[in-house]
Order: C-alpha cells, then sequence, then structure tokens
C-alpha cells in the first residue's frame, strides 16, 4: 500500500504536533516495510513556517529522509518555472498538464495559471513576483496543492494523507478519486486502512 503524504503530515511529524501520533504509526509500518510512504517533491516548494522558501532541494529531502530509518519515496512533480527547483521537475506533454489543471478546477475556483491571475490583478506577467506580492503566494500555495495531488494520481499511491478540509470536503474527495486518486483520508483514516 502506498500512502502519500501532504505538506501538513510532513510539518506534523517535524514539529510533533497535530496528527503526529497517527503519522508515526504510520511511519513505524513503513519503517517495518508494511507499506510505503511517499511525498511529493511539491512540497519543498511550500512556504516554511518561518517565511520564505527553502534555497535548496537537498535540504527538503534531508528534512524528509531524517523522519524515518526508511527513506521515503519523493516524487517528482511537473516543473514549473519559479516554483519547482532546476532538475527536480518533469518535462509534461499536454495530458499530464492537463490533469493538474483539472485537479486544480476540483479544488480551486481561482485560475490555474499565473499568467491569468496576474492579467485579472492587473499585474504584468511578465514581472516575475516575490514572496511580497500577497496574490503570487495564494497562487503558488494553490498550485503545490494541486501539483502534491497530481503526483499521487501520476504515480499510483493508494491513498492520499492529509488533514487539509479542502481535500476532504466531500464533493471534492468524490471528484478527486473519480479523476484517479483512489482514496483520500486523513491521519485517522490512513492508520484503520493501513492497519496501523
Amino acid at each position: 500500500m502506498k500512502l502519500t503524504l501532504d505538506t501538513n503530515c510532513i510539518i506534523d511529524l517535524e514539529f510533533n504536533e497535530g496528527a503526529a501520533p497517527e503519522l508515526r504509526r504510520l511511519l513505524a509500518k513503513h519503517d517495518a516495510g508494511e507499506i510505503d510512504l511517499q511525498v511529493a517533491g511539491i512540497v519543498a516548494s511550500e512556504r516554511l513556517r518561518v517565511g520564505g522558501y527553502s534555497p535548496t532541494f537537498s535540504g527538503f529531502s534531508e528534512r524528509v529522509h531524517r523522519l524515518g530509518s526508511r527513506a521515503i519515496r519523493v516524487l517528482k512533480p511537473i516543473g514549473h518555472w519559479d516554483v519547482t527547483y532546476w532538475d527536480e521537475g518533469l518535462w509534461v506533454d499536454d495530458l499530464m498538464t492537463d490533469l493538474e489543471s483539472r485537479i486544480h478546477s476540483i479544488l480551486f475556483s481561482q485560475p490555474y495559471g499565473w499568467t491569468d491571475i496576474a492579467r485579472r490583478e492587473r499585474i504584468d506577467p511578465a514581472v516575475v513576483p516575490d514572496e511580497t506580492n500577497a496574490q503570487w503566494r495564494k497562487w503558488r500555495n494553490r498550485l503545490c496543492d494541486s501539483s502534491a495531488m497530481w503526483c499521487h494520481i501520476y504515480y499510483g499511491g493508494d491513498m492520499f494523507v492529509t488533514r487539509d478540509a479542502n481535500f476532504l470536503e466531500s464533493s471534492k474527495r468524490l471528484a478527486l478519486e473519480a479523476l484517479g486518486a483512489k482514496s483520500i483520508g486523513d491521519p485517522a483514516e490512513a492508520c484503520s486502512a493501513a492497519g496501523a
């Protein structure tokens, strides 16, 4: 059984908060080789709790690998300019991008592409924004969520594990599962499914 952990799961494990007890049970099953945990590489592009973004992908990889005694697989996302790390994103075709766009439309009422957001907000889309631009930070966060689910589906995950209410909202959950997510659940549901 392959379980994909979202950003909040990684944070809970790192800071020993929220669903950390349930996630540690899953981690024990993973370390014993009874289940496989994986995480989307796009999580490295999420805004850090202290502000800013991780300067290197290797720093994120080290954080993930410190969580358990057996390596957690990091799934390469679609490469997005100024969001993903160089050499840590996939070159993709239209079908792959279409899947991520469809996921985005299920999760959010906002446009998928930064250019569309920029035009709507009267921001020059050719200017690369930084973290001081609130619209860009929000768009980037939504893209990271869509990309995490894309990785889960693309790499054949069995359950997407999250505390994010947006993923767990009934109609969105059902639509994503029908799109290929198989199963979406919170850490307690994941423990039950994995026998942890």
